[in-house]
This record gives structure tokens, sequence and C-alpha cells, in this order.
């Protein structure tokens, strides 16, 4: 909190936004929850605050037209792009972004997900499986490769703590770096701020979508770019089977040039909760699994083919001169997406928004069993159980 930050010029921010409800224990709080709650008010962001409401009354809509499927792909199997790619990481020039702002309470853990214990028989967490391909790679390289994670404030210090009481897991303290996405406010029903506390305004971790631009305003594009990292590598803590150093998804993006390169995967079944990649307005867009209209999701071809082939899963390697000029100027400007959780209106930015601020983006289609087996559920499908048995197949104990 600035020290002109006064309980007076938070009254009168209050006031002008009509959230004077938050200082209604004012009286009951001790000096340092006092400082506490005002440094909270204090980083409000009307504008943010306004169009969260504003998304509340208006709710965006999906428009369905001039959607074409993404046809830009190829599929995977290239030695030369793979040999092209082993080169170029022995060069070090890709760096891996891991996204692990997370928690595990959907998988009934308390905790980061990333401390979730995922390997069969071993019991590996998701960190130690995604640290050791890191140090495994970085031996084939020889040269530490880097590696950035993504924490939120809800984990940041445990998530820190925990790769230090396991000495990085082999890793040189040099190459790994931390930091952390932002918060949002929540929302109830009336669109107003909430208190989860006395002296505790509700928020929650702002999303995915900000992750190129946190990464960019902590230092780390500096760092690495000074280093000869041109290329950045896009992987969610919750995929075990995420290559961090995928040889061929940077021989490909070499060969190319292009800004983005999607790594997807051939969908499976219309319903299956993945996002589909599509061409809107001559730009590469994600329709989320939840939004896609029924006449899109069950389109086929004339061979019975399904229209919209890729799936999108989250993996992606960036450009890294692609990610300078997201951060020039306004050009990172993406949509709030929201949800009703928890009796709370909850907001969020997701990484996709970010597809269609590219000039080119070009697809690795890739088997699905060699790079995708999510945990995002405690049982069913995309569980534990799911995910050990690809774990399994892929020779992890």
């Amino acid at each position: 909190m600035s020290t002109n930050f006064s309980f007076a010029v938070a009254l009168s921010k209050l006031a002008a936004i009509g959230q004077l409800h938050l200082l209604a224990y004012w009286n009951e709080l001790n000096d340092t929850q006092k400082d506490s709650l005002l440094s909270q008010i204090e980083t409000i962001d009307e504008k943010i605050f306004f169009e969260q409401q504003r998304l509340l009354v208006s709710p965006p809509t999906f428009s369905s037209e001039l959607i074409e499927p993404f046809t830009s792909f190829v599929r995977s199997g290239n030695t030369e792009d793979e040999a092209v790619g082993h080169r170029l990481i022995e060069d070090g020039k890709m760096g891996c972004l891991l996204i692990a702002g997370g928690q595990g309470s959907r998988l009934n853990f308390d905790g980061p997900k990333g401390m979730f214990p995922i390997t069969p028989i071993t019991h590996k967490t998701l960190f130690q499986l995604l640290a050791e391909k890191v140090l495994a790679a970085s031996k084939r390289a020889k040269r530490p490769l880097q590696l950035a994670v993504m924490t939120s404030p809800l984990n940041h210090n445990t998530t820190v703590d925990f790769f230090q009481k396991n000495n990085f897991f082999g890793l040189e303290e040099g190459q790994i770096s931390f930091f952390s996405q932002g918060m949002l406010p929540f929302l109830d029903k009336n669109g107003n701020l909430l208190l989860e506390g006395k002296d505790k305004i509700a928020c929650g971790p702002d999303g995915n979508g900000g992750a190129l631009h946190h990464f960019y305003q902590s230092g780390l594009w500096d760092k690495w770019y000074e280093q000869g990292i041109r290329y950045l590598n896009f992987i969610p803590v919750d995929n075990p089977l995420a290559d961090p150093f995928d040889a061929e998804l940077i021989g490909y993006h070499e060969r190319t040039q292009s800004d983005v390169i999607v790594k997807c995967i051939a969908r499976s079944d219309p319903f299956e909760k993945v996002g589909v990649l599509a061409i809107q307005n001559s730009k590469t867009m994600v329709m989320e699994y939840s939004e896609i209209p029924e006449n899109l999701r069950m389109a086929v071809n004339a061979d019975g083919s399904v229209k919209f082939p890729c799936a999108y899963i989250g993996l992606f390697s960036v450009n890294m001169e692609f990610i300078r000029s997201l951060n020039l100027g306004q050009n990172l400007e993406i949509p709030l997406h929201l949800a009703f959780k928890s009796m709370a209106w909850k907001f969020e930015k997701f990484i996709f928004d970010v597809l269609p601020k590219a000039n080119t983006v070009s697809g690795l289609l890739c088997p699905r069993e060699e790079c995708f087996a999510p945990l995002k559920n405690f049982s069913g499908a995309d569980s534990p159980a799911t995910v050990q048995q690809a774990l399994q197949r892929k020779g992890y104990l």
C-alpha cells in the first residue's frame, strides 16, 4: 500500500464505484487487518471492475458466422524437423513455460495441483515428472535448459518451497524461475464485490490468459532473450505427457517461422470437453467446447470425417518476438470469461484468446497417446485412474 492511500482515499474510491459495503466491518478490525484491507482496495482496478459488471449485464455471445476449419497443420513424424529441433535445443534456443497456478481442489487434494502424486507405483508428483523431463533434455543438450513456472498468489510460496525442499529435482537452481499470475475479484449475483472475511475481498487467479504478459513483465523475457532463447514452449501442469522440450515442435517452428505453432490432436468425440481450432475472419481461434454451436460440433465432410478435425489441448510454441509485440502497446488486451462458481461470479482470461492476434499460426497434429492425458477430475474421465493408465503405457511407474 502506498503511503498516500489512506482510509479517506479508500472511502472516496469505494463511494465512486458503489462498493462502500467493503468497509462494513472496519471498526472491528485491528491495525494490521485495516492495512491489509486498504491494500486490497488500492489494487481494485475500476476499469476492470466496470468491465466485469458489464459482462454480467451483457454476457458475450458466440458468433458462428464465417467460421471455417483450421487446416494449416501437418502430422507429426517429420524426422528432419526433429533433427533440426535437437540442434536448436542444444544451442539453447528454446525455453519452457509451465502453467501451474491451479489448486488441486477438484482432485480432493489440498495444495497446488502440481504437487499431486500421479505415477501409479512411485507416486511421483506432476512437478517431479516435469522437472525430470527438463533434466533429461538438459543432459541430452549438454546444457542447463531454462524452465519458468507461473504460479498464482494462492500457491506461489508453497510451490517454491516444494521445489527447494526437493533440491529442484536435480535441476540447477539457476535454470528454474518462478513468477505469479494476477488475481481478479469475484462478484456476487448483483454484480458487487464481496468479502470472504471481514478484512478480505473475495478474489481468484485471473486465468492463464495473462501468462505471456506476466512472463514479459517479470523480466524473464529479457533474461531469456539475452541468453539466446527464441522460442517459448507453453505447457499446463495437469498434462503429464506434455514434452517441455519437444524437438520436432521447435524444428517445425523454425521451418515455418510462424508466430505460434499449436500442438493439437484429432478430435475423438464431438462431445469431448476440449476446444476446437477454427478460422474466423482469417484468424485462428478456439471454440470452447461449451460454446460450440451444434451445427459446427457435428459437421462432417462428404467422406464422413469431421469437418473441424483439430482439438486444442493447451500446448503450443510461441516465437519470442511475437511475445514482445504482444506486450508493446495495447495488443495484449484479451476478453474476460465468466463462470458462476461457489455462489459468486468468477472471471478469467484464457491463453487461446491470444491466437487471433498472431499473423501466422500453424498446427502440429500429434497422436493423442503421445501427448495428452489431462488430470481434471477426481473420478471418471480425465482422472488419476485414466492418467495413470496413460503413464503406464508410456513406461512411467
